[in-house]
């Protein structure tokens, strides 16, 4: 118990996320975090207040983690993708995500903390801009940009959901299929010809776009990671 003041709280935090990460929400609790780190309780409570308080910020590290995972491409990239393939980019990658890190998707959805923090929110005003622009020629405004990007926002979170519970079964492949179809529909309902859209959002497979999607087209069941 001697190591117990050297133990800082990212240091709790991060073996938090590890057991979430491998072993699911239930891992997750003072007692086993303490046995892990070979602690007592006691500085936990300290340092977090709570279960309540750890889980608060334990949400605010994994949705950070989920969020760069799925604009990992677009940070790093060299600007070459058009905004509606970037957007199309990350609706794929938040479907990988699901299948990827299923502990973590868990958690994310279905935690229900006192407060979130407003930071962990996405804004989308420079991609309505930059959307609005690269159709500028087929009259499409930044408002209707901006309907376009919540529309895609809300499916690719309804099938990732429908995903991750079960109630629809298929594989990666098949998944980005409905995506790119969903975004083909929606822009050609703002009147973006579909040959335009379709060139466009080619642009979106870049040689490093699959880095994280290795096992597309392999069975669609989402596996949990469990304890061995």
């Amino acid at each position: 118990m001697g190591r117990k003041n050297l133990i800082t709280k990212e240091e709790i935090l991060e073996k938090s996320f590890e057991l979430l990460r491998n072993e699911g929400c239930n891992a997750v609790n003072i007692s086993r975090i303490a046995r892990e780190l070979r602690m007592s309780t006691q500085p936990i409570s300290w340092q977090f207040g709570s279960m309540d308080g750890l889980r608060s910020e334990l949400l605010v590290k994994a949705t950070t983690y989920m969020n760069s995972k799925i604009a990992e491409h677009i940070i790093n990239g060299d600007g070459s993708i058009l905004p509606s393939a970037a957007l199309a980019l990350v609706g794929k990658k938040s479907v990988d995500f699901v299948f990827d890190e299923p502990n973590i998707s868990e958690f994310i959805r279905f935690t229900k903390v006192p407060k979130i923090n407003s930071t962990m929110i996405p804004t989308y005003d420079d991609l309505k801009k930059a959307i609005s622009q690269e159709f500028a020629d087929y009259n499409v405004t930044e408002e209707m940009a901006a309907s376009f990007i919540r529309d895609c926002i809300v499916y690719t979170q309804g099938l990732s959901t429908l995903i991750f519970s079960g109630s629809i079964a298929g594989t990666r492949k098949y998944f980005h299929k409905m995506q790119e179809e969903f975004g083909v529909l929606r822009l050609v309902s703002l009147g973006v010809p579909k040959d335009v859209v379709i060139r466009h959002l080619s642009l979106g497979n870049p040689s490093g776009a699959r880095r994280h999607t290795g096992t597309a087209g392999t069975a669609g069941t989402v596996k949990k990671r469990s304890a061995k």
